[in-house]
């Protein structure tokens, strides 16, 4: 069996002589701590068994009542119940948006997530859907993300296969204030 990694570090540090230098048959002449004797240590490998969870079919719903940090400076709420984006600076509400999120097929994720993604355009696809040039897209949740949308103008009410559609020029306005890590809450 193969010694633990520590004990190669350590006798490749012996035999470099803390110097940078290898050295045949050299050996420290002090050592600033003290080697332990590792020749009678076994190693003994540990098994973890396999726990295996189903994946989830239905879009999953990440807890968004945990308490909301106070250092936030820049936060947007979608809020799914209004249709509506809510965008807050510093605790104060700055803006909000009529949007259309995802139908009753293809709900929109709720939690709260950061913005990991910002692309001035992006190509969406999907069963029933190819989507070329989508303006100002920010994803926030594996392909969940903020966009502008040129397909349709019903504003207000659910429209989306689960990202959140804006009017172009809200969108654009929205992508030049938030950051990549921005908090995008997304609630009932």
């Amino acid at each position: 069996m193969k010694k633990p990694v520590i004990v190669i570090l350590l006798a490749a540090a012996i035999a470099c002589n803390f110097s940078g230098q290898i050295e045949a048959n050299s050996k420290p002449t002090e050592m600033p701590f003290a080697v332990p004797d590792l020749s009678s240590v076994t190693y003994k490998p540990t098994v973890t068994p396999l726990i295996v969870t189903p994946t989830p079919t239905s879009t999953p719903v990440i807890p968004y009542g945990v308490p909301r940090p106070d250092t936030l400076d820049k936060e947007i709420v979608v809020e799914l119940s209004t249709q509506q984006v809510f965008v807050y600076e510093n605790g104060e509400l700055l803006n909000t948006f009529l949007v259309s999120t995802g139908t009753s097929e293809h709900p929109t994720v709720q939690g709260h997530f950061p913005i990991w993604i910002k692309l001035e355009s992006d190509r969406m696809t999907g069963p029933g859907y190819d989507l070329k040039g989508v303006p100002w897209v920010m994803y926030f949740y594996q392909g969940y993300g903020l966009h502008g949308t040129y397909w349709h103008n019903n504003f207000g009410h659910p429209m989306s296969h689960g990202c959140v559609n804006l009017r172009t020029e809200d969108a654009k306005w929205l992508f030049d204030w938030a950051e990549v890590g921005t908090v995008v809450w997304v609630i009932p």
